[in-house]
């Protein structure tokens, strides 16, 4: 069986812009970019015929967000934005110290937030709820910011 979470691998439009988003907004490390091109990508991505996908590595605390964009089959955009309770849908959760500050920093970067951070308060649980807040990726992908 599975032992740990590897990554979290996103298709972006642009990987120097999402790059810039993931490294110089947020944060993370940049560890490597490479090309990956041929029959296998394709293959494991289930495109017919050769493929070409230029990939960014970056890291947080030893945990890995893979950014991918396809040259060869070209990527799409989505054709409608899934909503949170829309099967599939995924979003992306970093915690940080002090949610305000790191609010206050995300808004000088033009960061549009979906609400001010507020705490979730579970039913039936006794547990410390986080205070969190969403905004979105140059590609749409919904992050969640938290303070414990």
């Amino acid at each position: 069986m599975v032992s740990k979470i590897d990554h979290f691998g996103i298709s972006v439009s642009n990987l120097d812009n999402s790059i810039n988003f993931y490294k110089n907004i947020l944060g993370m490390n940049l560890k490597r970019k490479l090309t990956v091109i041929g029959e296998g990508i394709a293959k494991v991505n289930e495109f017919k015929g050769e493929g070409r996908v230029e990939i960014a590595i970056l890291e947080l605390n030893n945990q890995f967000i893979e950014l991918l964009e396809f040259k060869t089959p070209k990527g799409e955009q989505i054709q409608s934005e899934l909503k949170a309770n829309q099967y599939g849908r995924t979003h992306l959760a970093f915690e940080v110290k002090d949610i305000k500050t790191v609010c206050s920093s995300l808004k000088k970067h033009g960061i549009v937030f979906t609400s001010t951070p507020m705490k979730m308060i579970p039913e039936n649980f006794d547990i410390q709820c986080p205070v969190c807040t969403f905004f979105k990726d140059p590609d749409g992908v919904s992050i969640e910011i938290l303070e414990r």
